[in-house]
């Protein structure tokens, strides 16, 4: 739909896709698409059912066109509000050059029963790509809405200086969300770019994560070309629990698996034992604030808080962690396996190596300058090239060999 102005969609039943994926467009289409639009209200009680598991499975084929189920662009003044959007193919909503944007009270769920198998021998499809709410926009409220998707769940992504409504993402606020598994709280991913990428001034508060693979994510992209821009970010009053991953990932996006024989793209999935992890020195991140962040019982499967990777040609600047805490889970995993996101944990499936004896609980850091202040624990190493992580210091993994398996 385009070029409509002051319209409300009112849904109270089941609005459906077909999984019939043979009769759709291969390209730019979603079930609800907005574009040049004014004044869109999205909204009532109903459900909208993507109908996602023939889509997840079809993406491993390698022919990906799956659509968004609602999706936004060259729009301002929208509301979606009171739905319920169930096993989107894709991104659930995505808005692209959008301003003055507000999502209230709206439940995404990435059904976690079809996603994820039954028992450990069960076969899963992992459903990629399954975004929460995507906002490359400016002025926008996400608030009391409840996620549960195995991506990004709230994403600001760029903007680029010659777009419409958006020429910087920013004035973003996403307060009073409560999110389970996805891969996070996250800005990006932010390649550079001529027309400068760029994500400012957005703020994550009193927002509750249950079982995240990633809780806190901010990954600049890799390119070789223009500008990116992330600064002013803050993420407060946030509370994490049984992190799967990472509980912090400040850096490359992880992007080069294992086995993978194409030149390296990213992070490696099994940093920081495959040391893999070439950093971005044309997007600049400055301004990120962590305060009154709480993470308990960080599963121990990559042994480490967290992860903060800036480039030695243009560190990270202005940083600060305030009352910041993470404490690892002890306990046993069969205790908790039911509740994964997922058929295989990566200690399983991935061989990482045990503990050495000296091991500790710490951040990996690198070119990364601000403030810790009192109340964080354990704390990053900022300012001190001495503590900062380099390769050198890893020695290579065999991820061919299977005797480091847990």
């Amino acid at each position: 739909m385009s070029n409509i102005v002051d319209v409300t969609f009112e849904i109270n039943g089941v609005l459906r896709y077909t999984d019939e994926i043979q009769r759709w467009p291969t390209k730019n289409f979603a079930l609800l698409y907005f574009t040049d639009c004014e004044g869109i209200r999205v909204q009532g009680t109903g459900m909208i059912d993507g109908q996602g598991m023939k889509w997840w499975r079809y993406a491993y084929s390698g022919r990906d066109y799956r659509p968004d189920m609602l999706s936004f662009k060259y729009t301002r003044d929208i509301v979606v509000a009171h739905l319920y959007l169930y096993s989107s193919p894709k991104y659930s909503i995505n808005f692209v050059d959008c301003a003055d944007v507000v999502v209230h009270d709206v439940t995404i769920f990435i059904n976690s029963t079809v996603s994820r198998g039954r028992d450990r021998h069960a076969s899963a499809v992992y459903a990629l790509n399954t975004d929460g709410i995507d906002i490359a926009a400016y002025n926008v409220t996400v608030y009391n809405n409840h996620i549960t998707n195995y991506d990004d769940g709230i994403v600001a992504k760029p903007c680029r200086s010659t777009w419409k409504y958006c020429q910087c993402a920013g004035a973003i606020l996403a307060v009073n969300n409560t999110i389970t598994y996805s891969t996070g709280l996250t800005i990006g991913s932010v390649p550079p770019n001529n027309d400068v990428n760029c994500v400012r001034n957005v703020t994550f508060r009193n927002n509750t994560m249950h079982r995240p693979l990633k809780a806190i994510y901010i990954k600049p992209n890799p390119g070789t070309n223009g500008v990116g821009i992330i600064e002013d970010i803050v993420y407060e009053d946030i509370r994490i629990d049984h992190a799967l991953w990472w509980t912090v990932w400040i850096g490359p996006q992880q992007q080069n698996q294992p086995g993978d024989d194409k030149a390296s793209t990213g992070c490696n999935f099994l940093f920081p034992y495959v040391p893999t992890c070439p950093t971005q020195p044309l997007v600049t991140m400055k301004g990120i604030t962590l305060r009154n962040v709480h993470a308990r019982e960080t599963m121990p499967f990559f042994e480490g808080p967290g992860v903060i990777l800036c480039d030695a040609a243009n560190p990270c600047t202005d940083f600060v962690f305030a009352n910041v805490t993470n404490t690892l889970y002890t306990g046993s995993l069969d205790d908790i396996y039911a509740q994964l996101p997922f058929t295989y944990i990566p200690g399983l499936v991935f061989p990482l190596p045990r503990a050495d004896d000296d091991w500790a609980f710490a951040y990996v850091t690198t070119h990364v300058y601000g403030r810790v202040l009192p109340g964080t624990d354990p704390k990053p190493c900022f300012n001190d090239p001495s503590c900062f992580w380099t390769a050198d210091a890893v020695e290579p993994l065999n991820t061919d060999d299977d005797a480091g398996r847990r």
